[in-house]
């Protein structure tokens, strides 16, 4: 389901990335007493190699500090938009208190951004589209209070800007977005009252007043969360602004002035729940609570009639279409407490089933996710077999659904999966081959072979996590595929072939946790590499095809085993996947419990 905004940016620090997230990071966790948790981040870009060249890269440390200093483990890390600079938590300089810093990916001298003085950790932090600045909200200048700071992300250190006014007392910043524009912020803060959450939006630069969006609140009222449309001209926020307890869902102009109801007249126990605005910024969808006007609904963004989208009181989640003219939700309207498949335009109109008949007990259970070109669903049912999920895809307005995965057994599932960029792939995870260890494999979106990904895996062994490279070709993942719970990173084409393992040498004990993709060909990576439990920042530089490859040159390429590199450069997002049992205790994960 398409989510609003709350304030918390997905490059927040100091919380666990969970399973019904965003497809994001999987941190892990070591249970031992005598060590400090660890966790790895991997910023992975790698481009193709034809024929079965092996190519493993040097890595280098990019981050600095003592002998007690530690990125921080609780996912305070990021990459720039336009990859030149990581920006991460450290205790650089004073053991326990975690600032915030920024180094170039190509090496130099770290930036401190932030300017923390007690044992603390970043609450949050977020970069902006054009990679200039970097907001981010801890308790800074006065202990327990959250605020909120800008700085260049080149810095200079000590150049920080507040930008919310003075609070008042008890007051603090609980959530922030940057504008897709880049040029302001948008935050939710206690500013004027006590326990009393607004909504404000300021310059991105500072030196500027805050303007509150909402206005006045009922007492006991708040605003809970918001969304930019894409063009960052307006603010969808959900507040309990007219009648406190009922949450209700407005639009306001970025810069502030009248804002617009956008639900239909609610009972005092009703409520909606969740929202998102559309692709192309003109509708909001969204879900209500309510015993006479719930479920699914639509309506233009600056305000108007809101039109029912669904059977009355559907509550299921749903996803927009990437061109923004249909909405695809689940709901048991056919048969209750069966959850199907459905898919009905945007502007309303008749709803579509898109799933067949389903066996008894059969359901249609989250994720379920929409290609790129808007042309397929691909979705996750217990279709044919109950308690058997298995992968299934069909045309968003209906028609034949396929199954993607090959024949599996009874107790076997297919865990969760992610759409290749290009949407002509779908590649997932599932117990296939072996009960409860859970491998990816690779299928055409419209059905066909299945092609395993991954090395053979021992029972005893598992994939945590993949992604798929933003040009489709290639993907990369996480495995302790070559040593029994020891976590190493590893590429291979999106069709199949010979994985390759991306990272360096790791000491006995060493591990590599989680990875996104950058856009500029680097890996960074948070790893115990040279020291057991010292957890530092490593750029790996897996660019075999750039700075001279072309014409020959092979000086950069070090040699390893296995077959060929192929991952398409590009960002891309991350399943959110966990681990097997006998790795989950030490890598804080979970699975499906056994049957």
């Amino acid at each position: 389901m398409q989510s609003p905004a709350t304030g918390s940016h997905r490059d927040a620090c100091g919380s666990k990335l969970g399973l019904a997230a965003t497809r994001g990071s999987l941190w892990s966790a070591r249970p031992t007493s005598s060590r400090t948790y660890i966790a790895a981040l991997l910023f992975v870009l790698v481009s193709s190699v034809a024929g079965p060249r092996t190519a493993r890269a040097a890595s280098f440390r990019i981050s600095e500090g003592q002998a007690f200093s530690d990125v921080d483990r609780a996912g305070c890390r990021t990459v720039s938009p336009d990859g030149v600079y990581a920006v991460y938590c450290q205790d650089s300089e004073t053991d326990a208190v975690f600032d915030l810093w920024s180094t170039p990916v190509a090496g130099g001298a770290p930036i401190r951004l932030s300017d923390v003085s007690a044992p603390a950790r970043m609450v949050e932090f977020t970069i902006s589209r054009d990679s200039r600045s970097v907001v981010y909200r801890v308790d800074q200048d006065t202990a327990g209070v959250i605020e909120l700071y800008r700085i260049g992300i080149a810095g200079p250190a000590g150049s920080q800007v507040k930008l919310n006014p003075p609070l008042v007392l008890g007051g603090d910043v609980f959530g922030f977005a940057i504008s897709p524009d880049s040029g302001r912020v948008v935050y939710r803060a206690d500013q004027e009252r006590d326990t009393t959450v607004e909504l404000f939006s300021v310059s991105i630069s500072g030196g500027g007043t805050a303007t509150k969006l909402n206005p006045a609140l009922v007492p006991g009222g708040g605003v809970s969360g918001f969304a930019f449309s894409p063009d960052g001209a307006r603010v969808v926020y959900l507040a309990d602004q007219e009648s406190n307890g009922v949450d209700e869902l407005y639009s306001v102009p970025i810069g502030g002035g009248a804002a617009a109801k956008l639900n239909p007249i609610l009972e005092p126990v009703g409520g909606v729940s969740t929202f998102a605005v559309s692709p192309g910024g003109s509708s909001v969808v969204f879900t209500v609570e309510d015993p006479y006007a719930g479920g699914l609904y639509s309506a233009p963004i600056g305000g108007g009639v809101a039109t029912l989208l669904s059977s009355p009181g559907a509550l299921g989640t749903f996803v927009i279409s990437p061109d923004g003219t249909r909405v695809v939700f689940t709901d048991d309207q056919d048969t209750p407490g069966v959850e199907e498949l459905y898919s009905v335009p945007i502007g309303g109109g008749p709803a579509v089933k898109l799933n067949p008949a389903l066996v008894a007990n059969g359901d249609v259970s989250p994720p379920f996710a929409i290609d790129a070109g808007s042309a397929r669903v691909v979705y996750v049912a217990d279709q044919e077999t109950d308690e058997k999920r298995e992968l299934y895809s069909v045309p968003i307005g209906g028609g034949a659904a396929t199954r993607l995965n090959s024949t599996m057994q009874i107790n076997r599932d297919v865990f969760d999966f992610t759409i290749g960029p290009d949407g002509s792939r779908v590649v997932y995870r599932a117990d296939q081959l072996l009960d409860q260890t859970f491998e990816i494999f690779s299928v055409p979106i419209g059905g066909g072979v299945a092609a395993p990904l991954n090395a053979t895996l021992s029972s005893d062994r598992v994939v945590l996590t993949y992604a798929v490279s933003l040009d489709g070709s290639g993907v990369v993942f996480l495995a302790d595929q070559e040593a029994n719970d020891v976590v190493e990173l590893f590429s291979t084409p999106i069709a199949g072939g010979n994985p390759v393992r991306l990272n360096g040498p790791l000491p006995l004990g060493g591990d590599v946790a989680e990875f996104i993709l950058s856009t500029n060909r680097e890996v960074l990576y948070v790893a115990d590499q040279e020291v057991d439990a010292r957890i530092d920042l490593f750029v790996a530089d897996t660019c075999i095809l750039c700075n001279g490859f072309e014409s020959g040159d092979t000086r950069r390429w070090s040699s390893g085993s296995g077959g060929a590199v192929s991952v398409g450069s590009g960002r891309v997002t991350l399943t959110n996947t966990t681990v097997s049992r006998n790795v989950a205790a030490r890598h804080g994960g979970g699975l499906p419990p056994r049957r």
